[in-house]
């Protein structure tokens, strides 16, 4: 199995607009618990932005809140991580295993 970590993916993500039927009706809120993460910086290095890309991608589709379990703790250096953290979106659980 050949593995290429040289790729781009152009994405484009738009909001999605409220539909008339619903504007007058209280806001849902979706939640969202990320796969279990770990090794941040092999990740960036195969893939660059993509955890800046997918935490954003699934705030514009509506997600208000995320959980984010990361094996090794690397995950809370990651400035979007700590960004949702600090506005009280995501809870974040570093080294997750040994909580158990």
């Amino acid at each position: 199995l050949e593995r290429h970590s040289d790729w781009e993916a152009s994405i484009e993500v738009c909001e999605k607009a409220v539909p008339p039927e619903r504007k007058d009706q209280e806001p849902f809120t979706a939640a969202i618990c990320l796969q279990p993460a770990y090794n941040l910086g092999g990740m960036e290095r195969a893939a660059p932005k993509l955890v800046e890309q997918n935490l954003r991608y699934h705030e514009l589709q509506g997600f208000v809140s995320f959980g984010l379990y990361d094996y090794d703790g690397t995950f809370g250096e990651h400035p979007t991580v700590q960004r949702l953290v600090k506005r009280g979106a995501m809870k974040y659980y570093p080294r997750w295993p040994a909580l158990i």
